[in-house]
């Protein structure tokens, strides 16, 4: 006899309720392989990836992204959203910045509500319109005929965005390029082949592309100068012994007269502002005068009725080089020389906001690129105008320094009216001073000597006396002069600068008291000389 086997019904329902627990998946899916489009894109509104997972125990429901800047716990730009199974997405409508990297993350649900470890892309940076930028000594060069070509010289080709591709080509068949093609960061020897040339100036242009680039083409000019080996007629760079300048070995005194230029005053002879005619009335003005000596910004924004001056390709500072406007000035300088006439480059105007407030490392990028294109002339240097305006004494012997340790011409400094605190520092080599209008003649005197006592064993240039083309600005400036400056930059009488570069070097600054002068015949009356000089030279009527 068979007996049924029953089971109570109590016992079928913890059975049952005890299988999902025993079947349950608790594991997580794997965690993503996210890939996206690249090292680079050129979109600023869409990103884009794929990403792979799997879960062989329950499935993958779900998949959800994010997208993060600067890195995969930088700042989230696209908070997590939900695709269902697709493992792919293209999220339009962003507003990616040019420059920064982003990175998507994602991660899997599978069907117990389990989430993976989220996956990273290895970041995407974007690049739109990036910017080609080319550094480059001063592509002059001069040979001999007969002689070997000249030394190279080398071009920096960069990006804002490495690999980027680009192409380069020359304009005349003496010059020559190590590459033609490449991708950033690359160097280019270019070289000059002058035999066979001509006596003469050769000109050409290199001119460096890429598809992409915001500022494509960068060309940059070369000259090639080929003489006959004749005597040099250049014009010699300034040095400093003691408290007088030199050049070419004999004594050097400095003079020009900038505030009685025509309206467009020398200072911003450099303006786009300016037509060829306006700088031709200043180069007449200094030359009538009898001046030996141009003041010349190379950067200002407010300064002279607003006459911008400015090596850069937009805006007063920052930004890319405009190679060709720096070679044009250039030009203008050697011009300026071979008629006689030495620049002396303020790097810095005042009344300029955006000056005031450029970092230093845009500072010292500018100095630098000034330095390169202009140094190897006969130039002098004087950091700015009135720099004590907008710089504490600190910022002012950083970038002195600077200046003063890259450049090999002699380098200056300018401060407000009656002050010089800074002209003692050590990058300092020569000071300009700024004595205001007021005060006659001996007034000049009496102050040229006690600011020379000031500043110490150093050339002082006399400046900011008087306005026109006046009496008492000769005069004046005759009494700096003979107070032992080295040089004036408001007015005297013409061919100054040959009667005190005569004069030996123990009667310049040698003096006694206030009122009398060290000469060969003995000690005389300041007054006495001043009119002694008016008398003998090409003065005022």
């Amino acid at each position: 006899m068979k007996f049924p086997i029953v089971i109570p019904m109590f016992a079928v329902a913890i059975l049952l309720l005890s299988l999902p627990a025993l079947a349950k998946d608790k594991t997580p899916p794997t965690k993503l392989e996210v890939i996206d489009d690249g090292a680079y894109t050129s979109s600023s509104i869409k990103l884009h990836a794929t990403w792979t997972s799997s879960d062989p125990e329950s499935g993958i429901v779900k998949f959800r992204y994010q997208i993060r800047e600067g890195s995969t716990s930088g700042p989230i730009i696209v908070g997590w959203k939900s695709v269902g199974l697709a493992t792919e997405i293209t999220h339009l409508g962003l507003s990616l910045r040019n420059g920064k990297t982003y990175y998507i993350g994602v991660k899997a649900i599978n069907s117990e509500g389990n989430t993976s470890d989220v996956g990273y892309s290895d970041g995407i940076t974007v690049t739109v319109n990036p910017a080609l930028e080319v550094s480059h000594s001063p592509l002059d060069f001069s040979s001999t005929v007969g002689e070997s070509k000249p030394a190279s010289k080398s071009l920096s080709i960069k990006s804002s965005v490495n690999g980027l591709a680009w192409r380069a080509t020359s304009s005349a068949p003496w010059l020559s390029l190590s590459s033609t093609s490449g991708t950033t960061p690359s160097n280019v020897v270019v070289n000059a082949n002058s035999p066979g040339l001509a006596v003469g100036t050769h000109l050409g242009m290199i001119n460096i592309s890429a598809q992409t680039a915001q500022n494509s083409p960068v060309s940059i000019p070369a000259n090639l100068i080929v003489t006959d080996g004749g005597a040099d007629g250049n014009m010699k760079p300034v040095t400093i012994q003691g408290k007088r300048f030199y050049s070419d070995g004999k004594p050097y005194f400095l003079s020009t007269h900038f505030l009685m230029m025509n309206p467009n005053s020398s200072h911003v002879y450099f303006s786009d502002s300016l037509s060829d005619t306006d700088r031709e009335e200043i180069v007449n003005d200094i030359k009538s005068g009898g001046y030996n000596s141009i003041f010349l910004y190379t950067l200002n924004q407010g300064d002279y009725e607003g006459k911008s001056v400015s090596p850069y390709q937009s805006g007063i500072i920052g930004g890319v080089f405009n190679d060709t406007k720096i070679q044009s000035w250039r030009n203008m300088l050697i011009d300026l020389i071979d008629q006689g006439i030495r620049p002396i480059l303020w790097l810095v105007a005042d009344e300029s906001g955006a000056i005031r407030s450029a970092s230093t490392v845009e500072l010292k990028r500018y100095i630098q690129k000034m330095v390169q294109s202009f140094d190897d002339l006969p130039v002098m240097w004087v950091l700015g105008l009135e720099i004590d305006e907008y710089w504490s004494k600190f910022q002012a012997d950083d970038l002195g320094t600077y200046l003063q340790s890259i450049a090999n011409n002699p380098v200056g400094i300018h401060q407000l009216r009656g002050q010089t605190s800074m002209m003692t520092s050590a990058w300092v080599e020569f000071a300009v001073y700024q004595e205001g209008f007021k005060g006659d003649w001996t007034t000049i005197y009496s102050s040229a000597l006690e600011k020379q006592t000031a500043i110490g064993n150093k050339p002082l240039l006399f400046a900011e006396y008087e306005h026109g083309i006046i009496v008492p600005s000769f005069q004046k400036g005759l009494a700096a002069a003979f107070a032992g400056s080295a040089g004036v930059g408001n007015g005297a009488p013409g061919s100054l600068d040959e009667f005190m570069a005569s004069l030996p070097d123990n009667m310049v600054p040698s003096r006694f008291g206030n009122n009398l002068y060290l000469t060969g015949s003995g000690m005389v009356a300041v007054a006495d000389l001043i009119n002694l000089t008016f008398s003998i030279q090409d003065g005022p009527p």
